[in-house]
């Protein structure tokens, strides 16, 4: 993608955002706690790994580029409590709902497990193994 379709596929999005009802709302001033709440929960799991997704970018980078480097530690250093920020904000705020920190925890999910050698020609046509249910711990 050559940066002139980057940045009119950017000036589309921005103008679609006209159409995003909650930005509709902020415009109009008719933004409520529930849309705070919601733009919250909802930034939370990036927010809260961004820091470590910044040093992992800088430690895929050549020392060729140096500077990169360095603003990606510096800024995961200066992000990593940020995440702290929105859980207040929350609580603060009246928040009612499952804290987005304990969200993840409280549901279940489905694991297939399969072993590196089932790729093997030898074990194919062979049945999968079962899936089985794991329940996070009750927080």
């Amino acid at each position: 993608m050559s940066i002139e379709s980057f940045e009119a596929a950017v000036r589309a999005l921005v103008a679609q955002g006209a159409n995003i009802p909650l930005l509709r709302r902020v415009d109009e001033g008719r933004v409520t706690i529930h849309d705070y709440h919601s733009v919250l929960t909802t930034l939370f799991h990036q927010v809260s790994s961004s820091s470590s997704t910044f040093a992992l970018a800088a430690s895929q980078l050549d020392q060729d580029y140096w500077e990169a480097k360095a603003y990606l530690l510096h800024h995961a250093d200066e992000e990593k409590t940020h995440w702290q920020w929105i859980l207040s904000d929350l609580r603060e705020t009246g928040f009612t709902g499952v804290m987005p920190d304990q969200a993840l925890a409280a549901r279940s999910f489905t694991v297939r497990v399969r072993k590196a050698d089932e790729r093997e020609p030898r074990n194919r046509g062979k049945a999968a193994p079962e899936p089985f249910r794991v329940d996070s711990p009750a927080v």
